[in-house]
């Protein structure tokens, strides 16, 4: 017996379907009904790399991608596939992301697509169009770390800090780098006592900063988000209180970074 149920983590995002076949999970989008990704044996289901979507669908095709940090799914990777990249290189430093990533690779034969394990930048080669990462960005104080999908430090920036800085040398000449944050990390506008990541990025030398797609994510009180709420606002003081109906809600954001 087959469900087909759609599939949608945030109230703004539409078109993705999970197809469950004896009790066996397969994500999939409208568009590309032939692509029926099966979803891996951590049980991990994209999410906030869904909002990635339509940014690659109008702008991944004929380029080359670098999905940085890619998960189990490598959603990014596949979306850029879809769309038609010329190349699709995706990393994680968890190896059995890579392991199920290429075994998707395989089962659908997707040529374009290099899988290999890699510490952010460390094993990566090349210059790339377009880089999308959507990196562990959760402020968590040092007992309260403990994953490496989730925690982004103890400010949540430790990642954002690193890739903005080493994807310059990864870029050619008109490339970008599309990047998630939080909106309370500071983006384009100081909400602690860092700058913001904006000005960060602009010192570094990149030629404009852009928030591209905003996304209101109502928070579960089981949440991680939710829980981390006090020190959150301890070091991000500036942060704006977002209600979504009954519920406390953060705004997930898409930057666009250019060189």
């Amino acid at each position: 017996m087959e469900i087909l149920e759609e599939y949608k983590p945030f109230n703004s995002l539409s078109g993705f379907y999970l197809l469950t076949t004896n009790n066996k999970q397969k994500f999939l989008t409208w568009e590309n009904e032939q692509y029926k990704f099966p979803v891996g044996p951590m049980g991990y289901i994209p999410k906030s790399g869904l909002c990635f979507h339509d940014l690659l669908m109008q702008g991944a095709k004929n380029k080359k991608v670098l999905d940085l940090g890619c998960g189990e799914m490598g959603i990014i990777a596949l979306f850029s596939v879809i769309a038609g990249a010329q190349k699709v290189v995706a990393v994680d430093i968890d190896k059995k992301c890579i392991e199920w990533l290429t075994h998707i690779k395989e089962e659908y034969n997707l040529e374009k697509l290099i899988t290999f394990k890699s510490d952010m930048f460390q094993n990566v080669r090349g210059i790339y169009d377009i880089i999308a990462s959507n990196p562990p960005i959760m402020p968590m104080e040092y007992e309260a770390k403990n994953t490496i999908h989730d925690s982004g430090g103890c400010d949540g920036r430790v990642y954002l800090y690193k890739i903005i800085e080493e994807a310059y040398d990864y870029l050619n000449d008109n490339g970008c780098l599309y990047l998630s944050a939080f909106s309370f990390l500071g983006t384009d506008t100081q909400t602690g006592a860092q700058e913001s990541l904006k000005e960060y990025a602009l010192k570094l030398g990149y030629r404009s900063f852009d928030i591209v797609k905003n996304v209101i994510k109502p928070l579960s009180e089981n949440s991680v988000t939710y829980k981390q709420l006090p020190y959150i606002k301890s070091i991000y003081p500036k942060m704006k209180e977002i209600q979504s109906g009954q519920k406390t809600a953060v705004e997930f954001q898409i930057l666009r970074i250019s060189k």
